[in-house]
């Protein structure tokens, strides 16, 4: 898929949509209904900050991702050093952070 981007409900019944830098799916995209460029599973998402986006990108855009039942894992990819915030989940739900830097 080209452009794809994830759909899912907040807390306020709206919709919203985002269109991650880079997105997983663990096994078959799960799409909504007929769209095939909504995917509703991803496993994995990734951002690559700038200064425009990376408050958001940390804050609401990281808070949303988080209530989709099958995201386990974020990356925030610096594009002003080498560094990468790898967020993952563990088995009881935890949050944990390890900053890779090169």
């Amino acid at each position: 898929m080209n452009s794809s981007f994830c759909r899912f409900p907040t807390d306020s019944f709206l919709e919203e949509f985002s269109f991650p830098d880079l997105m997983v799916v663990d096994g078959e995209p799960l799409l909504n209904d007929d769209r095939t460029d909504e995917i509703l599973n991803p496993r994995l998402v990734a951002e690559v900050l700038s200064p425009s986006t990376a408050d958001r990108d940390r804050g609401s855009k990281f808070t949303t991702y988080r209530t989709i039942p099958s995201f386990r894992e974020y990356l925030l990819v610096s594009q002003n050093e080498p560094l990468i915030e790898h967020y993952w989940q563990t088995d009881d739900r935890r949050w944990h952070l390890e900053d890779l830097r090169g």
